[in-house]
């Protein structure tokens, strides 16, 4: 039972190597392996006294005279490690091993509670609640899953002040959802759902230069900037200062660039973004 937790743990380990270091999920059953001082510790030593058990009903049935004795320390530990089971199902709301763990401690608690040598029915007890415990572990463990974030990822950024600055956010609270949304899909390397959201996150902007030009915003950002640019036209070095019209024009160039370089593209489909395209439109 010792040998094939330990192929278990190391075929698990090849498993995620060969899945490359990007991949980001993880089981359940990868985390407890992390605890060394209490979980696995635990569950190699179940493994362990099974493996000492089934050696101990071997000779027995060759050697009916022989006993088996079990120091009461190896009982002691026997329990307390499967308490540790017992808290750890609990912890982590795994309920099939939490009703494993449970059967087993009263299993374990009848027959260790006892001094003296033990039977053959009472090690075959013995063996089948501490087997089939180990092995519950493990399954429903590896079907709990998780997303691990990777070593760069700043958890504390999460509000549009600390993605774009409390100008951006105090300037269009309407497009708060959108831009966190943005920052939440870069942490978790959805690279064109952040781009989208991004583009999104624009329309506050694109209706408030309308709103500026004297324009209708309507849903076809194509005809909106034709509107806001030829408004945008009639203001003139000498009317309104030549820093008016450069504003102007910055103004209505660079959304008409956004649109053509990223928006077309990443709201009606056909491109994929990567990680570098992604953070590159984001900064």
């Amino acid at each position: 039972m010792l040998d094939h937790l330990h192929e278990h743990i190391a075929s698990d380990r090849q498993a995620r190597y060969r899945a490359g270091e990007d991949s980001r999920f993880v089981s359940l059953w990868d985390m407890l392996q992390l605890q060394t001082e209490t979980f696995l510790p635990a569950l190699t030593l179940l493994a362990s006294a099974v493996g000492d058990l089934i050696a101990t009903r071997n000779i027995m049935a060759i050697r009916p005279d022989a006993r088996s004795t079990m120091p009461m320390l190896t009982r002691a530990h026997i329990l307390k490690s499967v308490e540790i089971i017992v808290s750890t199902a609990e912890r982590h709301d795994l309920r099939i091993t939490l009703s494993s763990a449970n059967r087993c401690k009263q299993v374990c608690e009848r027959i260790l509670s006892v001094p003296g040598p033990m039977d053959v029915s009472a090690i075959n007890a013995l063996i089948g609640a501490l087997e089939g415990l180990v092995q519950v572990v493990i399954d429903e463990a590896e079907s709990r899953r998780f997303y691990a974030l990777g070593p760069r990822v700043n958890v504390q950024q999460q509000s549009v002040e600390d993605l774009f600055g409390a100008e951006v956010m105090d300037a269009f609270p309407s497009a708060t959802f959108d831009l966190e949304e943005a920052g939440r899909c870069l942490t978790f390397e959805l690279w064109t759902a952040a781009v989208m959201h991004l583009m999104r996150g624009l329309e506050p902007a694109l209706e408030a230069l309308a709103l500026h030009a004297g324009v209708a915003a309507g849903s076809n950002w194509n005809q909106t900037l034709d509107q806001i640019e030829k408004a945008l036209r009639q203001l003139s070095k000498r009317e309104h200062g030549a820093a008016a019209e450069e504003w102007a024009a910055e103004a209505g160039v660079q959304l008409r660039f956004i649109k053509n370089a990223w928006r077309n593209s990443a709201m009606h489909g056909g491109v994929i973004y990567d990680e570098r395209r992604a953070r590159g439109i984001f900064e």
